[in-house]
């Protein structure tokens, strides 16, 4: 489970850093030509400034650098953007997740208090969604001495507690509003709790 988490989260990564990579590191098309271009055309034009063709040269330089910087801003909007979308589906996706377990946490006990032999099938099926909720997010597990299982996010907070279960939710960042951050309700509901960036590692939310 632990391999898979770290999987997903690096592959989350390389997909929205290639993007950016295309952009800034690119040796043919990306900035680093265009400003290479544009330092070279000013060298030019300082050693002659007098000449028509040096100036002509500096401004069409110019001209290409901020297109480069206006492709890059573009980029970088829509990755941001991409993010954003992302970060909400896999909220929806480690809710959904969450919810399941807690059903299966209730069906797990009944099932071992009337039969008092494991629910083999239901305990297999509780495993594959602890499985699928890492790839989401990274979570430890305690499981209670009636058969339940709870479930944590990276920084302690609760996500199911036995049939209990608190939901995750995308916020505006209060230093960005155009970002978004992770935030968790109680199942008693009360007011939301942003857990920081640095707590959800794992998986393709972190």
């Amino acid at each position: 489970n632990a391999a898979q988490t770290s999987v997903s989260s690096y592959t989350a990564y390389t997909n929205a850093i290639t993007q950016i990579d295309n952009v800034v590191g690119d040796s043919t098309a990306g900035l680093t030509p265009s400003l290479a271009s544009f330092f070279s055309d000013l060298q030019n034009l300082t050693a002659d400034p007098s000449d028509a063709s040096s100036r002509q040269a500096a401004l069409s330089g110019a001209q290409t650098l901020s297109a480069s910087f206006q492709s890059l801003a573009a980029t970088m909007t829509s990755s941001a953007d991409s993010v954003n979308s992302q970060i909400t589906s896999s909220i929806q996706s480690a809710n959904s997740y969450a919810t399941q377990l807690a059903a299966l946490n209730a069906s797990i006990v009944s099932a071992q208090s009337t039969t008092g032999q494991p629910a083999n099938e239901l305990l297999d099926q509780r495993d594959q969604l602890v499985a699928s909720l890492g790839n989401v997010m990274q979570v430890s597990t305690v499981e209670q001495s009636n058969g339940s299982l709870d479930v944590f996010v990276a920084n302690g907070q609760p996500l199911v507690m036995g049939t209990s279960v608190s939901t995750l939710v995308a916020t505006p960042s209060t230093s960005n509003p155009n970002n978004l951050e992770v935030g968790i309700e109680s199942s008693s509901g009360g007011s939301t709790i942003t857990l920081p960036d640095s707590s959800i590692t794992g998986g393709t939310l972190g």
